[in-house]
């Protein structure tokens, strides 16, 4: 298997093993470069810009994963997460509008609950969109964002 690693810049912080007024350069090592993977390199990189980040994965770094036809459901905070990102493609996916949660007998408590956006003032309750469709906009996000900084 091959890995790749991908470095944002060099963060200093105060190191608490250091003497007081030296600091150590901070670094991070993201292992997976699936959706979480990716989406928590992005955030580390955005919110802690001087930070050494280094993404390991298991698949080749050019590999093209929009092919990958896995469906994933995401809930209404991931896909917000993911435009703040830059990383949602809305043609992509299917918003979830409403959600149906029933439980049939032997269960202990039979019933339903219905989830609806409209209800709950949202404009959806989450989306369903390939895993390609998904991580490749990440991944070019991550591959734009570690080509723009120096290591």
């Amino acid at each position: 298997a091959e890995a790749f690693a991908e470095p944002a810049v060099g963060h200093r912080r105060a190191s608490p093993a250091a003497p007081a007024g030296i600091v150590a350069a901070m670094k991070i090592a993201v292992i997976g470069a699936g959706p979480a993977g990716l989406a928590l390199a992005l955030l580390a990189a955005e919110r802690l810009p001087d930070t050494e980040i280094h993404l390991f994965d298991s698949r080749p770094l050019d590999r093209d994963v929009r092919a990958d036809a896995r469906t994933l459901a995401l809930n209404l905070g991931s896909v917000r997460l993911l435009q703040r990102l830059g990383a949602w493609q809305a043609e992509s996916a299917q918003a979830i509008q409403t959600v149906h949660v029933s439980q049939a007998p032997p269960a202990p408590v039979a019933g339903e609950v219905w989830i609806r956006a409209a209800e709950l003032g949202v404009p959806q309750l989450g989306a369903v969109l390939p895993y390609g469709a998904l991580v490749a906009p990440l991944q070019q996000c991550w591959l734009a964002r570690a080509a723009g900084q120096p290591a």
